[in-house]
Order: C-alpha cells, then structure tokens, then sequence
C-alpha cells in the first residue's frame, strides 16, 4: 500500500470515526432522555454519559476502520474532535484538558478494537 492510500485511508478512518461519534450520541441521548419530564440534574449526567459513549464508540469504528495502529488512531480523532467541539465551547485554552480526556476515552475504543482482535488469534497449539 502506497503512502496516497496509506493516509487517505487514515484520514477517512478518522472522519467516519467522527461521523459514527455524532450518530452514537444523538441515539444515547434520545434513549437517556425518552421520558421528557426529567430533572436537570439527569439531563446533565446523561449528557456526559452519552458524550463518553459518543467518543468510545467512535474511537471502535476509527480503530476498526484503520486497521493499522487503531489505538493511535483514536487517540488522534478522539483530540483533533475534542479541540474542534471543546474549542468552540470554550473558545480559550480551557479546550486542551477537555480535548486530552476525550483522546483518552477514543483510545479506550480503539484498545477495545485491538484487544478484541488479538482475542480472535489462535493461540500456541498444545499436544494433548
């Protein structure tokens, strides 16, 4: 595989991981929040819920999709994501901790991939 490809295929992991990031949020909170007469205490905790769940379940797809290296690859859509949505938040230097601990839980999904992959090689053969 050429470099061209190499990255394309990086680039595409990374934009799709953030697609799949946007969907996986949108459906927890729709499930989190069925019941409208909520408490604001609830709708903020089911936010942050939802928000971990977004970032682990579009690290998994970016790791899927990459193949190659997916936990370096999460983490890398997990803080370019993070500074794009923490830094309009915040507009200010506040975004980098935010961005850190999203790249964080996006690594966790991109391990989740790789664990769940060397889980499926076989192991040494044994003679019974």
């Amino acid at each position: 595989m050429n470099k061209v490809t190499k990255y394309l295929r990086s680039f595409g992991a990374i934009a799709l991981g953030m697609l799949s990031a946007f969907a996986s949020f949108g459906l927890a909170l729709a499930v989190f929040w069925l019941p409208d007469d909520k408490s604001t205490l609830y709708k903020t905790v089911t936010s942050l819920l939802a928000t971990g769940l977004a970032f682990v379940a579009g690290g998994y797809v970016t790791g899927w999709l990459a193949k190659e290296k997916p936990v370096l690859h999460s983490a890398v859509f997990g803080g370019l994501f993070g500074l794009m949505s923490f830094g309009y938040i915040f507009a200010n230097f506040r975004a980098f901790p935010a961005a850190l601990l999203t790249g964080l839980l996006a690594s966790g999904g991109g391990w989740l991939y790789r664990r769940k992959i060397t889980s499926r090689q076989p192991g040494p053969i044994s003679d019974p």
